[in-house]
């Protein structure tokens, strides 16, 4: 009931930035806005707390440490799995094996040092976050572990378990699981459309498949063309502005017709060159141009910024020690 409510209270703060004097109530507000979550955070993190002392009075403070070291040490390294498998840099199929990955990688991740290293700060929380720190949690239900049995617990397989009594417990993971996997490709495939360039067909048909080539028709059969490598338009003669070349982009209204005035890195008689795309004659598709301008060009800078991310992460690592 409380999320819906602060989701509109951040959108209306947000618009008073620009609406003159109201800037000043907008920082005011953000600045509540910041103390309410911490003191939202706090009292989650104590409905967590009583959540954990009811279940242990109901089953044994053991038990709940024990699952709460299983559940972080699964979701640490679930977590790994899939952020290795969202970096990779070409398409997925439909079926990763996800869970395949996870099972059998968790019994030598659970083994190594790395995973006491990561357990020490599992949980720990953002100032919003709502889920305690395990040290604090199993401190909370009065049943501490020491850090060289985690491995342990994390292996040893239950000897029962309530999900043995569903018969279709199996059935269901796997149709979730499908699910789930499909969401993720899909959600994979996107990334890639923004990080290609792209070099090859391969590439180049998951760019277009989300960034396909619009065009705008004027008045007279005059036509812009957006695509993920610029715009093109056929007025003036003819002109081809790719989004190498663009700096910045500006939407100039005027009686005289409004234009999209695009600057570039380069300099021209004064100040920086530009180019002046008209308008003009678009009618009621100036709306989608302009949100197709932004949302193609906005591709092209986040492909850029992650090839500089990887060229420099990759200098890095070729560097002596």
């Amino acid at each position: 009931m409380l999320g819906p409510k602060l989701q509109q209270f951040d959108q209306y703060t947000w618009e008073m930035r620009s609406g003159g004097l109201t800037i000043v109530a907008h920082y005011l507000l953000r600045l509540y806005r910041m103390i309410f979550s911490f003191a939202l955070a706090r009292d989650s993190r104590d409905r967590e707390y009583n959540a954990d002392r009811v279940a242990a009075g109901l089953t044994a403070p053991r038990a709940i440490v024990q699952s709460l070291i299983k559940i972080s040490a699964y979701s640490s390294y679930r977590n790994d799995v899939e952020n290795r498998l969202f970096a990779e840099d070409r398409r997925h199929g439909a079926a990763l094996g996800i869970a395949g990955f996870v099972a059998e990688g968790l019994r030598p991740y659970a083994q190594s040092d790395a995973f006491i290293t990561t357990m020490r700060s599992a949980g720990m929380p953002h100032p919003y976050d709502s889920h305690p720190p395990l040290s604090e949690r199993m401190r909370n239900v009065g049943h501490a572990v020491n850090e060289q049995a985690y491995g342990a617990i994390v292996t040893t397989a239950p000897e029962a378990s309530w999900v043995d009594e569903m018969p279709t417990a199996h059935a269901i993971e796997e149709r979730l699981w499908a699910q789930y996997e499909q969401q993720f490709s899909q959600a994979h495939e996107r990334s890639l459309a923004y990080r290609y360039e792209p070099e090859n067909d391969e590439e180049l048909a998951i760019v277009l498949r989300h960034f396909p080539d619009v065009v705008f028709e004027r008045k007279g059969g005059e036509r812009i063309e957006i695509s993920h490598a610029g715009m093109t338009t056929t007025a003036d003669g003819g002109q081809n502005v790719p989004w190498d070349e663009v700096k910045g982009l500006s939407f100039n209204n005027s009686s005289f017709g409004n234009t999209l005035v695009v600057t570039h890195f380069d300099k021209g008689v004064i100040g920086s060159r530009t180019t002046k795309l008209k308008l003009s004659g678009l009618g009621k598709q100036e709306a989608g141009f302009k949100e197709a301008v932004s949302h193609y060009w906005h591709r092209h800078q986040v492909m850029r910024a992650q090839q500089a991310a990887r060229s420099t992460a990759g200098e890095a690592e070729q560097l002596p020690g």
